[in-house]
């Protein structure tokens, strides 16, 4: 019975699947065909261009990885420029103000200081007037 029941099924399948088969003609294959080989151009055309654009783009991403490291490198530099110039900084700025409390406590040793600053140099330079100020030692950072 069961082969019986699938020889009735296949026979009542296969005209409707005949049937619904669509039959093109020569000139519509060709149509198909080349519509599918422009699509296929065009698609190898675009990786094309994607592939260039993407080796330019990795052109750029290596060139701002190494501005990124000189910029890195350089920071780290100035960093420990900075460090030395504010202990070099300190240094002056306690240096002077012993100086200056030394001069306050000692008068003839501030008028030998200020004779010998006058007589160094023939040419009065107004940007060493700071160093006789005892009033204000940050006359400079001031000016």
């Amino acid at each position: 019975m069961r082969p019986a029941l699938f020889a009735v099924i296949l026979c009542v399948l296969f005209p409707a699947l005949a049937c619904a088969q669509d039959t093109h003609s020569p000139q519509e294959w060709q149509k198909l065909y080349a519509d599918a080989s422009n699509q296929l151009r065009a698609a190898q055309d675009r990786k094309a261009q994607l592939s260039a654009e993407n080796a330019t783009l990795a052109a750029q991403v290596r060139q701002l990885q190494s501005k990124l490291q000189q910029a890195s490198v350089q920071i780290k530099t100035l960093r420990l420029q900075v460090d030395s110039f504010d202990q070099r900084t300190y240094f002056l700025t306690t240096d002077y103000l012993y100086w200056q409390g030394f001069l306050a406590k000692n008068p003839v040793t501030r008028v030998r200081w200020r004779l010998f600053l006058n007589a160094a140099s023939p040419v009065r330079f107004p940007q060493w007037d700071w160093m006789t100020d005892l009033q204000n030692p940050w006359s400079l950072i001031s000016d």
